[in-house]
């Protein structure tokens, strides 16, 4: 039986046998050896603490810690893989329905994942993992010297480190916990306000973005700046938001990588959507779902997609073609996203004109038309701006925050943004009443976590 220690590493574990920083790493000291070197080891199952700090050490745990930050916000293209951030939130959201026969996948879909759920377990171990590789590899980054792409990785971490943070505020209830391990050592964490975290995510943003400039790496700072954006957004500072995210460029882009060298490696939206086919794209979901099919059909070029038979329930299912290819890259951070965060802070203070001409620029760049927003009341620009935000950033990870931010500042209704209403399938004849996903049952082994959640709200 596992003891609270031993879960607690399992899921600070950084390697993994997927391409995890152990095999990475194995693989980059290997490559600097000779054949007879290799053939002659004196101990071939241990690597040497001397090694691991490097170039090709740290180049091994940088490798490690994307790989895992990968599987935690996407998942992989490998069957047998868990579900990441943009699937979970897909599916808890308007952006897809289950095609599975499997439970756990038709509970997110319904608004009813429990905190037993398998795919949920997964994803929360996985995220944890990451902002562990993460943090670890800025950490020993820190203390090389003379190492090549010092800065631009120190960077490039602390920014995917905020983002494993704004997963966890987006995704998750108020009361997550972060546990930390040094050696055989647990210090087991206390459960954090969605604030807190927001705040950790907030100070690796900062450190990148001081990092990034005094290196002159402009397109990393950009991506902190979008992400430092997107924590003050979920905070309701569309100012400081604003101001952040002047110096982005609209065309700016860093995205998540992929690649087919193996089945794990290959993008894992497109893998469960387009080639299990266990969840679907979907439109006019529940009562309240937008209607990305009908803007495809209409001329919107943001959500292309296409009918695909029957999906692996045998229920009618359609494929998304915005990753069409195994290795298509998935968004993290857009100079479109730093624009619409610009309108938003047009649509805070009222000021209809800038608000509109955000938008009309960001539309004229794909060919769409003006939507006269001066004649529509605050409510009604406010539901424009979200689901413009919808479309663009469509099958990105970012609904679930979106649908959020929605009750908790701007005061709408759950059931009026959420999935809501009939569910298909019979098991849940509804849609249940879940705003964000419980804190998994695993996390109760750490002794300081002793509620489900410190509060349930958006």
């Amino acid at each position: 039986m596992l003891t609270a220690e031993s879960r607690a590493k399992r899921i600070l574990n950084c390697s993994r046998s997927s391409g995890g920083p152990a095999i990475l790493l194995l693989a980059a000291l290997v490559a600097g050896t000779g054949c007879e070197d290799t053939l002659s080891v004196d101990t071939p199952d241990i690597v040497r603490p001397e090694n691991l700090n490097t170039p090709a050490g740290l180049a091994a745990f940088r490798a490690g810690a994307y790989g895992d930050f990968v599987r935690a916000f996407s998942g992989e293209g490998d069957d047998t893989a868990p579900s990441g951030h943009v699937q979970l939130g897909c599916l808890f959201t308007d952006e897809c329905h289950s095609t599975n026969t499997q439970g756990d996948d038709n509970q997110t879909d319904a608004r009813r994942t429990t905190d037993t759920n398998g795919d949920l377990s997964a994803y929360y171990t996985d995220l944890h993992r990451a902002r562990f590789a993460m943090e670890s590899t800025i950490g020993r980054y820190e203390n090389a010297a003379e190492v090549d792409e010092r800065e631009e990785a120190i960077a490039e971490m602390q920014s995917l480190a905020g983002y494993t943070y704004i997963q966890f505020a987006e995704s998750f209830c108020s009361g997550v916990p972060f546990s930390t391990s040094e050696g055989a050592t647990i210090t087991f964490g206390q459960p954090e306000t969605t604030q807190q975290v927001l705040d950790r995510a907030l100070d690796h943003f900062d450190a990148a973005i001081a990092t990034a400039t005094a290196a002159g790496l402009d397109e990393l700072e950009y991506l902190a700046r979008v992400g430092k954006a997107r924590v003050l957004l979920n905070l309701a500072d569309y100012e400081q938001a604003a101001q952040v995210v002047a110096p982005v460029p609209t065309d700016f882009l860093y995205t998540v990588k992929y690649s087919t060298n193996t089945a794990s490696q290959e993008n894992g939206i497109r893998g469960v959507i387009n080639v299990q086919q266990r969840n679907s794209a979907t439109t006019n979901k529940g009562a309240t779902g937008l209607d990305y099919f009908g803007a495809f059909d209409s001329g919107d070029p943001r959500t292309p997609y296409e009918e695909a038979g029957r999906g692996f329930d045998e229920t009618d299912h359609f494929r998304q073609l915005k990753y069409p290819l195994a290795d298509s890259p998935v968004p993290l951070a857009s100079g479109i996203e730093a624009r619409l965060a610009e309108a938003e802070a047009h649509l805070d203070v009222g000021d209809a004109d800038a608000f509109q001409a955000v938008h009309d620029d960001l539309r004229a760049s794909i060919g769409l038309g003006s939507v006269d927003v001066l004649g529509m009341t605050q409510e009604e620009r406010v539901r424009f701006h979200f689901q413009e935000r919808a479309l663009w950033t469509w099958l990105e990870g970012k609904r679930l925050g979106d649908l959020r931010r929605l009750v908790r500042n701007y005061g709408l209704d759950s059931e009026s943004v959420y999935p809501t209403g009939a569910y298909f399938r019979p098991h849940y004849p509804t849609f249940g009443d879940l705003v964000n996903f419980p804190v998994p049952r695993i996390e109760r082994d750490n002794p300081n976590f002793t509620e489900a959640c410190l509060s349930e709200a958006a």
